[in-house]
């Protein structure tokens, strides 16, 4: 039997989410979602009350979402992006999943949170999956010939058109 976690960040959504998608697939025991409010990381980025409030409204909306597909959404709070891997590990074991699943971050914040987070998962015996979900294609899919990031956006434009065509992507 597996049980799943899927975490939440800025893809507060239930339906289009790769993630969600995966997670609730692969738990043949159930999924589980969480949300990890970090109110010191949001502050250093200047985030107001108003962008907080906004948030705040979303995963409301994202709880009742998950809810009518039988999904219950956890909420807990880590100061900032440092804590945010003993958290989930905590929720992990206590709720004995063995897989967690997200969307990928692009930030180098994110990534670095993201790295010690499979590193914490690593160690208690579950296992991490990040899945494409916050962009039409992943952020470092469109690249020159020789593998380097366009420096004019006329052949980038180009390059990203036809990889979203060979995708069949809208």
């Amino acid at each position: 039997m597996t049980r799943t976690l899927v975490i939440f960040r800025n893809d507060l959504r239930a339906t289009d989410n790769p993630a969600v998608d995966e997670a609730v697939s692969a738990g043949s025991d159930g999924c589980i979602g969480l949300f990890i409010a970090t109110p010191t990381q949001w502050a250093s980025q200047d985030w107001g009350n108003p962008k907080a409030a906004f948030i705040r409204d979303c995963v409301d909306a994202l709880r009742t979402d998950l809810s009518n597909r039988g999904i219950p959404l956890l909420y807990r709070e880590s100061d900032d992006f440092s804590g945010v891997p003993a958290v989930i590990a905590e929720v992990a074991a206590s709720h004995a999943c063995t897989a967690v699943h997200a969307n990928r971050d692009s930030g180098v914040d994110e990534a670095r949170r993201d790295q010690r987070i499979s590193e914490a998962l690593a160690n208690a015996g579950c296992s991490f999956h990040l899945h494409e979900g916050n962009s039409v294609l992943p952020v470092d899919a469109v690249r020159t010939g020789a593998g380097e990031p366009f420096k004019v956006f006329t052949p980038f434009r180009k390059k990203w058109q036809q990889l979203v065509a060979e995708r069949g992507l809208p």
